[in-house]
């Protein structure tokens, strides 16, 4: 059970579950109809369906390079034979097209398909083709995490429940997107002599660590103007609950960017830059104190 619980990143997923549940949560401030609530709870099943399947192809086709990279680390061929991985890979590839099929014809949209659809193809091209294309795995990976309050907002304008925060949760998607890709690149360092060998253009191999960490600190900088503007539109106070709470998110990734300055270790990053991440999906629950 540890190993495939290991396969699925299940620390991840629960991100995305939070992720998805303080958006939700932030709008309403409340408990909705059951029946909607239902829906809702469908869609959450159906992403991270979609991820747990992504992750389990990945380590599938990164076995090599994952030998090099994390030996201790490795699931699959080790705990879970390799046929497995496939096996699980389509299952919650399967479950969650059912699940976004159900939901686009409950729910009158084929936006919930055409997206799942598309994460799926993404993120099997990203394990087999798209690696070896500098820096567009790491814009892929960061933009699939970044539509998850943005499903959010189309699910429940298509519940006809009120979107209270709307501007909010697009500032979280650009707030996601930037820290994964300030990170990703960050975790590139971490895999370079793996990535060497399955011929993977990454940032660290072609224009060297010193020159990714930079790169990744000049993207953590962005939040800095992302934050102010956020503040010009939404109108709040950092003494406030949400306020507090996302401005030491903020912080936290502003001091992971002058770690990148001081070559830190890129675990000891990449681990920051998570502890940031869940600090501002946790300012979304903030919202209503």
């Amino acid at each position: 059970m540890m190993a495939f619980l290991k396969l699925i990143r299940w620390s991840n997923l629960l991100m995305m579950v939070l992720t998805l549940v303080g958006a939700f949560y932030a709008n309403l401030c409340q408990v909705p109809n059951p029946s909607k609530l239902v829906f809702f709870g469908i869609l959450i099943v159906s992403i991270v369906s979609v991820a747990a399947g992504g992750y389990a192809i990945n380590d599938y086709f990164d076995l090599r390079s994952d030998r090099k990279n994390k030996p201790e680390k490795i699931v699959v061929g080790k705990h879970i034979k390799k046929r497995w991985a496939i096996i699980i890979h389509w299952s919650f590839s399967l479950l969650a097209l059912s699940l976004s099929a159900y939901l686009s014809y409950c729910l009158h949209s084929w936006l919930y398909l055409t997206v799942h659809l598309l994460a799926i193809l993404l993120l099997w091209y990203y394990s087999t083709i798209v690696k070896r294309v500098l820096v567009l795995p790491n814009i892929i990976i960061s933009f699939l995490i970044a539509t998850l309050p943005l499903l959010v907002i189309h699910v429940m304008h298509d519940l006809f429940l009120p979107i209270t925060h709307k501007t909010l949760l697009m500032f979280m998607a650009l707030f996601m997107f930037i820290l994964n890709l300030a990170r990703e690149i960050v975790k590139d360092v971490q895999d370079v002599e793996g990535d060497a060998l399955r011929a993977i253009k990454t940032v660290p191999l072609v224009f060297g660590p010193r020159k990714a960490y930079l790169l990744s600190a000049a993207i953590l900088f962005c939040l800095i103007p992302t934050y102010w503007w956020l503040k010009s539109v939404i109108i709040f106070s950092n003494d406030t609950p949400f306020g507090i709470t996302l401005l030491v998110g903020i912080i936290v990734s502003q001091c992971m960017a002058l770690g990148l300055f001081f070559n830190r270790s890129p675990r000891w990053i990449s681990f920051g830059l998570k502890i940031s991440m869940l600090i501002g999906i946790g300012s979304l629950f903030m919202l209503c104190q």
